[in-house]
């Protein structure tokens, strides 16, 4: 019996955890673009009414955001074409650039758990 009630704590511990467990996106961004900060606000309010917490980090006046960057961008192999100057890395969704915020809209529409595909087309 005790066995069982072990189980059964576990397993809703378990629950709970996946449920209360947190979606976070990494904003890499660059203080030299003029349109990143009008982007940037709109971004938040859409990341923050799709439950998902946000930290930026600044590519000119932090290298070692920068290098983590870089080193993001060679290891899935994003090429120098397609990188952008604010880029938001959402579990496995790389966002390059100003994309429209309403295809992200239709993306947290679609996948509300966040467990986006490799490939968004």
């Amino acid at each position: 019996m005790h066995l069982q009630l072990l189980f059964v704590v576990i397993t809703l511990l378990a629950f709970v955890g996946a449920v209360t467990a947190e979606t976070t996106a990494v904003v890499y961004k660059s203080e030299s673009c003029g349109h990143c900060n009008v982007y940037l606000k709109d971004m938040r309010e859409l990341l923050n009414a799709n439950h998902i917490k946000i930290t930026e980090k600044s590519i000119l006046s932090d290298k070692a955001a920068l290098r983590e960057l870089d080193e993001f961008t060679r290891e899935h192999d994003i090429p120098y074409e397609l990188q952008g100057h604010v880029v938001t890395i959402i579990n496995k969704l790389v966002i390059e650039g100003h994309v429209p915020l309403e295809v992200l809209e239709e993306l947290f529409q679609k996948y509300p758990d966040h467990n986006f595909p490799e490939r968004v087309l």
